[in-house]
C-alpha cells in the first residue's frame, strides 16, 4: 500500500516524532511511504529538495507567497 503524509514539520530534534515513527513503521512493514513537508520556516522561493529518510521519501517544499499572505 502507498501512504502520503502531508506535514508542516518533519523531524528536527524533538519535533514531529510521531509522523516519522509512523512513516518508518509502515515502511518496515513493506509499504511505500512518502512525506510532503511544507516548510513554513523556509524562505519563499527556496528550492524544493528530495531526500531519503531511512527508506521514506521526503520532499521539502517552501511555502508560496500566496500561502504566507493567507496565513497572516
Amino acid at each position: 500500500m502507498r501512504f502520503l503524509f502531508l506535514t508542516t514539520i518533519y523531524p528536527a530534534p524533538g519535533d514531529s516524532y510521531m509522523t516519522s515513527e509512523l512513516a518508518h513503521a509502515l515502511r518496515r512493514r513493506g509499504h511505500e511511504v512518502e512525506v510532503l513537508h511544507i516548510d513554513w520556516r523556509a524562505e519563499t522561493g527556496a528550492a524544493t529538495r528530495e531526500r531519503d529518510d531511512g527508506g521514506v521519501r521526503v520532499v521539502d517544499v517552501a511555502q508560496s507567497d500566496t500561502a504566507r499572505t493567507s496565513r497572516e
